[in-house]
């Protein structure tokens, strides 16, 4: 009840009570005068006075009470409703918790039971908080007991059982049960580990044809640590011809003109070569020029000459010539001033000799326009082609000029060829054979092309793809003695370095 200040009638029948808070009235009918007193109400001053009237109305439903939980804590029995977020203690575990009793005497063993119908299969599993427990063929996991539940305070220790109590025999086996339904797939399992990275595979550097034998020809693939290996590749033989093509259309004329100039303007625009000219123009087109002019050139000129080289250093003083004959006793010249530099005579006189025309000016050497052109290398010999160096000239192989303008030289087939059985020679393992012929020199390859007729002697002989040239000779190689003459035709290819 709550506080509130009302008036009490001390003595007499009949009084009045309100509250000021709330005005409710409580009256007796008895009308003899009293005498009032102004009190504070309290529940323990409301304890003295005791109120009796009527029975009243019965009064409206109340609300529902708002629902509450329960738990155990650690140390508690809690409450709290279920819209609050705290928890209350209600009673304290150890005020409920009785002394440990008395151990009982152990029971007698009773009498086997009776098996029992086949159950689902449990399975059982302890996570980080709870003993858990799951059907076999349920996927989710239930708690069973927290951890912290199975670990109570340590029991006293109990009283020495009876060592004439014998336990009872185990009772036997019960049925096995029925095999459970099999299991849900378990969740995907989490993405193994990356794999180590595999050792580097071998390249290739190069694949190249190294012997041919009849229609097989052998390649050899060099791989990037230096190992090798081959294989055969077997050519068909030589297709019957076709038939000829029907005849094409014609095509569409073609003119193309040359034109050479000093510069690129057109300047001493000429069609005809001219080797003071430096610039070069070509023109291809499907239509005749009937006057070819430079301004037909225009954009299309190259300077094919290059610019002139520096002059190259001064030579050597030459040697002191030998003194010549003795001349007349007399000299008259053909002037009156004096003379220096090179003389020339004129009959009975002498008189200044002009350069170039009396004599050899001096000369400039170098590949410049007008300049004097020398040998540039000590090796030069004849029958070789000359090539431009800064200085000069220098002596090239024909070789050498294949190399430099970055040609292959026109194999040369040399039918007719027999190796004859009698002449190979057992030498360290192999049998060789060497060959003669003058178009073989140490700086040409030589392949062999057999006939036909010679496969099966070459392939019985094991006859080796290599070949070794010197100057004139060629050398084969076979595993075996061949059996009979191989004939053919030997390919002499210039070697390109």
């Amino acid at each position: 009840m709550s506080e509130a200040v009302v008036l009490i009638a001390e003595t007499g029948t009949s009084v009045t009570i309100e509250t000021v808070e709330n005005g409710v009235t409580l009256e007796y009918t008895d009308t003899s005068p009293v005498t009032l007193t102004v009190v504070e109400l309290t529940p323990a001053v409301f304890a003295q006075y005791i109120f009796e009237g009527n029975k009243g109305d019965t009064g409206d439903p109340g609300d529902d009470g708002t629902e509450i939980e329960l738990q155990k804590s650690a140390t508690y029995i809690q409450w709290k409703y279920v819209t609050d977020s705290v928890w209350t203690n209600l009673v304290a575990l150890a005020d409920i918790t009785g002394a440990n009793g008395v151990d009982g005497v152990d029971g007698i063993n009773g009498a086997d039971g009776t098996d029992g119908a086949d159950g689902k299969e449990v399975q059982l599993q302890k996570s980080a908080t709870h003993i858990q427990w799951k059907y076999d063929s349920d996927l989710l996991w239930t708690n069973l007991v927290a951890l912290t539940d199975l670990k109570g305070d340590k029991g006293d220790k109990g009283d020495q059982g009876d060592a004439s109590t014998i336990p009872g025999p185990p009772g036997p086996p019960g049925v096995d049960g029925a095999d459970g339904a099999p299991g849900e797939p378990g969740a995907p399992g989490a993405p193994g580990a990356p794999g180590v990275d595999g050792e580097d595979g071998l390249g290739i550097s190069s694949i190249t044809k190294t012997g041919t034998v009849g229609l097989v020809d052998t390649y050899t693939i060099t791989f990037t640590d230096s190992t090798t290996t081959t294989y055969d590749v077997t050519n068909g033989e030589d297709g019957a011809d076709g038939t000829d093509g029907t005849d094409g259309d014609d095509g569409a004329s073609a003119f193309v003109y040359i034109a050479y100039a000093s510069d690129d303007s057109g300047t001493g625009f000429t069609l005809t070569f001219n080797a003071a000219l430096d610039y070069i123009a070509v023109k291809a087109t499907t239509t005749a020029i009937a006057s070819p002019v430079a301004s037909d050139f225009t954009g299309l000129w190259k300077n094919y000459q290059g610019a002139d080289g520096a002059d190259g250093a001064a030579g050597a003083d030459g040697d002191d010539g030998t003194d010549g004959a003795a001349g007349p006793n007399e000299v008259t010249t053909s002037t009156d001033s004096n003379i220096t530099g090179i003389l020339k005579g004129t009959g009975t006189k002498v008189a200044q000799a002009a350069a170039g025309t009396d004599y050899q000016a001096p000369l400039t050497f170098g590949i410049a326009s007008t300049n004097a052109v020398k040998i540039d290398a000590a090796d030069v010999a004849d029958n070789e082609y000359a090539k431009f160096t800064a200085n000069g000239v220098e002596g090239r192989s024909s070789a050498e000029v294949l190399n430099d303008i970055g040609a292959a030289a026109k194999p040369l087939q040399v039918g007719s060829i027999t190796l004859t059985s009698t002449s190979w020679s057992l030498v360290t393992g192999l049998y060789e054979y060497d060959l003669s012929n003058a178009n073989i020199a140490s700086t040409k390859q030589v392949d062999f092309i057999p006939d036909n007729a010679s496969i099966a002697i070459i392939k019985a002989a094991e006859v080796l793809p290599k070949t070794v040239s010197g100057a004139g000779t060629v050398k084969f190689y076979a595993t075996n003695a061949p059996s009979g003459n191989i004939t053919g035709t030997i390919i002499i290819t210039e070697i390109t370095t």
